[in-house]
């Protein structure tokens, strides 16, 4: 079948392109668990090049595909925090803090023995009214300290 108007040589690569989809069969979709792992590795390079922004437009994607993985939420976590702090406008540190403090706190609740979750708990609680949090701070530092191996 011929589209009017069109020319026979426009159609060769329309058919050649449908038979080779045909015969190869459907494309096979990553799986959410390889695609995570994907998004969190090549994240933790940036992270490890300082490049920190990058490396949060990474953990994000990751972060939607997998909400719960646990590294991505204290990666994000800890990198909001660092992002807000270089804000001039009061606005966005407090949304940054406030994104690097909910993040923080779900790595807390899931896992509340864990270092990372309680060195995240111990930075946010030095975001706001550091001297008032201090003894918040001390509990969360002594129990990432009690923790290392």
């Amino acid at each position: 079948m011929l589209i009017p108007g069109r020319s026979r040589s426009l159609h060769l690569p329309i058919l050649t392109s449908l038979i080779l989809l045909k015969a190869w069969g459907p494309v096979a979709q990553p799986s959410r668990r390889s695609s995570t792992a994907e998004f969190v590795n090549s994240a933790r390079a940036l992270q490890e090049q300082y490049r920190e922004r990058e490396a949060l437009d990474l953990y994000l994607p990751a972060l939607k595909v997998d909400p719960d993985h646990f590294k991505a939420v204290c990666s994000a976590s800890y990198l909001y925090g660092q992002a807000g702090k270089r804000f001039l406008d009061k606005k966005s540190q407090r949304e940054y803090y406030q994104r690097s403090q909910t993040l923080a706190r779900q790595a807390f609740a899931a896992r509340p023995d864990d270092r990372e979750a309680n060195l995240g708990m111990a930075l946010i609680s030095g975001f706001r009214e550091k001297v008032a949090a201090g003894w918040k701070v001390k509990e969360h530092v002594d129990r990432t300290l009690e923790s290392r191996p």
